[in-house]
């Protein structure tokens, strides 16, 4: 199977680079200091990983992908809310990956991912509004914070 993703990635002109077994010992992550496109491949690859670490340039280029998915649905009018489901474990299995390599308390994630989806169930309300958007700006915060593993 790991041939075969390698072989259509390299079509793709992506050159998926597997991190050496020193590094994964560390990062418990073989798709461990990816760029670019080769992100958004890795969170599907490793979508269901909750163990180790994930660089800043992985989570933001994932990030970036995610905005950019939202917009161009948006532009055509489209809703397609089982993506966003689907897109939503391995977004999560790479912030907890993220805030372990950060450095800082890891269910602190999925805490604010339930907080989160509590206060959307909520009649929406400023007070609300300006609670979701400290979470999502404290998460943006954590997820910027320098990476502790040393590769």
């Amino acid at each position: 199977m790991g041939k075969l993703v390698k072989l259509l990635l390299e079509v793709m002109g992506m050159h998926l680079e597997i991190a050496a077994p020193a590094t994964f010992k560390r990062t418990h992550n073989w798709y461990y200091g990816v760029r670019e496109g080769e992100a958004v491949v890795a969170l599907w690859l490793n979508g269901f990983n909750f163990n180790g670490c994930s660089t800043r340039c992985e989570y933001w280029w994932v990030q970036l992908a995610g905005l950019c998915m939202n917009l161009s649905l948006s532009v055509f009018d489209l809703s397609l809310g089982w993506l966003a489901w689907l897109w939503t474990l391995p977004m999560l299995s790479l912030t907890v990956r993220r805030y372990r390599d950060a450095g800082v308390w890891w269910p602190l994630a999925l805490l604010q991912r339930v907080w989160l989806y509590r206060l959307q169930s909520e009649p929406m309300t400023l007070i609300i509004a300006g609670v979701m958007l400290l979470v999502i700006v404290v998460n943006w915060v954590i997820c910027s914070l320098p990476s502790q593993v040393q590769p």
